[in-house]
């Protein structure tokens, strides 16, 4: 039961089946397993191929260090890679330094190097804040930052950091500065909290419109990737029900279980579309467009929705079989019940598709 990617007349039919060549051979769940047990759980192995293999920079300018691919492109690379669970900073440091630096300072000297320096094999990932805590506080004088971030992903393995101070000052810090601590979670463990104490700072420049870009982009790479987690986990599901005899019967051939299934195909299809709308929305409107960042939330909130109805009906189909830590469908679960506590709160999402879709739902909702 694969969920199917509606196809632009300009896809490059190349890309899934490359890199699923690829990761199939080299983010193994083995792979990934002994990823979670490093210091730093990743694996530079892999970050090296997809590195050299242009996947992490896909859809960045070539004047940036990138290959000049599309959204479209970008997707399809987020969603195997999710299908992999692979080990990588693909989601902080591609998505949310390189392209975002591409998008929202195309003009800065600085935002060209960094991005540069990202495509060719530093891990540069984003320190920033979306769900209302207290942001760093950069004194420009002094060229420090200091204050503290709750949750930053892939920290262990980043050599700085990107963030966005109270004045709206767009920075670099690099992460010798930095006092980096170990967040224990359900999921991949690979979440960290940092906190600066008149952390040396680079500033890379100002912009208004700049957090709504990287959150577009977040937004973007998190629905794309927890799709692809969920569609692995559907199909190991779909292959025990195929196996499975239970009353001289597959399980698969009961009803109860082909509705179970049938409930998270629907769902991971619908999620899949709107992944899709939301890259056309980026490359025809832009990520600083209202309507990438309408489509954007639309689409994490839809897979929030969806993803939890496939961890909770492929843990029931497989049974007790899919709770022992030996089998694979628990990397791939703990990795979404994780990935959605990230992020935007749903009722925010919510409303801001409203808006934009419904601009006098307001007004009607109060009359």
């Amino acid at each position: 039961m694969t969920v199917r990617i509606p196809a632009f007349a300009h896809d490059d039919g190349d890309i899934r089946r490359a890199l699923r060549d690829m990761l199939d051979s080299c983010s193994t769940s083995k792979d990934v397993r002994t990823a979670e047990s490093t210091g730093t759980r990743h694996d530079p192995a892999l970050w090296t191929q997809l590195t050299e293999g242009s996947w992490t920079s896909l859809a960045v300018s070539e004047e940036r260090g990138g290959v000049g691919g599309t959204a479209a492109d970008l997707h399809l690379v987020l969603f195997e890679l999710g299908r992999a669970a692979a080990p990588a900073p693909v989601r902080t440091a591609a998505v949310g330094t390189a392209l975002f630096l591409d998008h929202a300072f195309p003009d800065s000297a600085r935002a060209t190097e960094l991005a540069r320096a990202v495509c060719a094999g530093e891990i540069l990932v984003p320190a920033v804040e979306e769900n209302g805590s207290p942001v760093p506080v950069y004194d420009a004088s002094a060229g420090t930052v200091t204050g503290r971030i709750p949750l930053v992903r892939d920290a262990a393995a980043a050599t700085g950091f990107l963030m966005c101070a109270d004045d709206g000052t767009w920075l670099t810090v690099r992460a010798a500065d930095v006092e980096i601590r170990h967040q224990p979670s359900l999921g991949e463990d690979n979440q960290y909290a940092l906190t600066l104490t008149a952390a040396p700072a680079e500033p890379i420049g100002t912009d208004p419109a700049a957090s709504r870009t990287w959150r577009t982009l977040r937004w973007f790479a998190e629905a794309c990737w927890i799709t692809g987690l969920a569609s692995r986990a559907l199909d190991m599901a779909v292959a025990h029900a195929g196996e499975r005899a239970q009353f001289g019967r597959l399980i698969g051939t009961f009803q109860a279980v082909q509705h179970l299934l049938a409930d998270c195909a629907i769902g991971l299809q619908a999620t899949t579309d709107l992944c899709r709308a939301t890259a056309l929305a980026l490359d025809v409107h832009g990520a600083a467009g209202a309507e990438a960042h309408a489509s954007a939330a639309e689409a994490l909130e839809a897979v929030r929705l969806h993803a939890r109805t496939v961890t909770r009906n492929t843990h029931q189909v497989l049974g007790g079989a899919g709770y022992v830590q030996e089998h694979d469908l628990p990397l791939y679960t703990r990795r979404i019940r994780s990935a959605l506590l990230w992020g935007a709160d749903g009722e925010e999402l919510r409303e801001l598709v409203l808006a934009h879709r419904h601009p006098t739902a307001p007004e009607e909702k109060a009359a």
